[in-house]
This record gives structure tokens, C-alpha cells and sequence, in this order.
């Protein structure tokens, strides 16, 4: 499963797009809409309420291994800053490395690898 939150609003394609790329790539995987408006362009503000949003839906069976999270405020989007995933438990965290991911990394054994891999094509 994965569970999707973003700064990018309701209104305009951007969520849209993530997603038809998330069918397209993983087309068995359910995809839930966390939230899409995190405090937009303030990466440890939302990374904070996404933390509290993810316990709760602790108990609502959402967690356990195989979960990933994407993340993305990103103010920095076009900036040399890398995607990264932290693990933490039995989730994985995917988005920028901008403080976004801090909060889980602050779990313990929590550990943070960078993305080296780029799609042929990045979108504009």
C-alpha cells in the first residue's frame, strides 16, 4: 500500500499525475490520498503532522511491512537536493531530503539512504 500526501492542493494536476504514474508503475499496489494540503513549502511543519496523521491510522490497520509513504513538499523542486527513503519499522518514507522525512528518521533505528536512480525522463 501506498499512502500519499503532498503540499500540492486539490485544484491542478499534480496530484493526478503522481498518481496515473503510480498505476502505470505499480498497478496492483493501492494508492490512499493522506492528504494533499501539508503547510505548503514548510518541509518540518508537515513532516511533524504527517508523523501525528500516521499514528493514528496505526491501530486502523494502514501500518505493517510493506507500507511506503510518499511525501512531498518540496520548496526546493528543481534544486540539486536529493529524493531519499527512510525506514523506519516496517514503512518506508519516500520524498526529498529538504527536513520533510526528519520526524521519522528521529524514530529509533530509523536509517536514511539517498535515490541515486533518475527516470529516463524527469517531469517539467
Amino acid at each position: 500500500m501506498i499512502l500519499f500526501a503532498s503540499d500540492f492542493g486539490v485544484v491542478g494536476p499534480y496530484v493526478g499525475q503522481v498518481r496515473a504514474v503510480l498505476a502505470d508503475r505499480a498497478p496492483d499496489c493501492p494508492v490512499v490520498d493522506l492528504m494533499h494540503d501539508l503547510p505548503a513549502f514548510r518541509p518540518l511543519a508537515a513532516g511533524c503532522l504527517l508523523r501525528a496523521i500516521l499514528r493514528s491510522l496505526d491501530g486502523a490497520g494502514l501500518s505493517g511491512a510493506g507500507r511506503v509513504v510518499l511525501a512531498v513538499v518540496d520548496p526546493g523542486v528543481g534544486t540539486a537536493r536529493d529524493p531519499i527513503i527512510v525506514e523506519a519499522g516496517d514503512t518506508r518514507y519516500v520524498g526529498p531530503d529538504n527536513g520533510l522525512l526528519a520526524p521519522f528518521l528521529a524514530q529509533g533505528g530509523a536509517r536514511a539512504r539517498r535515490i541515486d536512480w533518475r527516470p529516463e525522463r524527469l517531469s517539467d
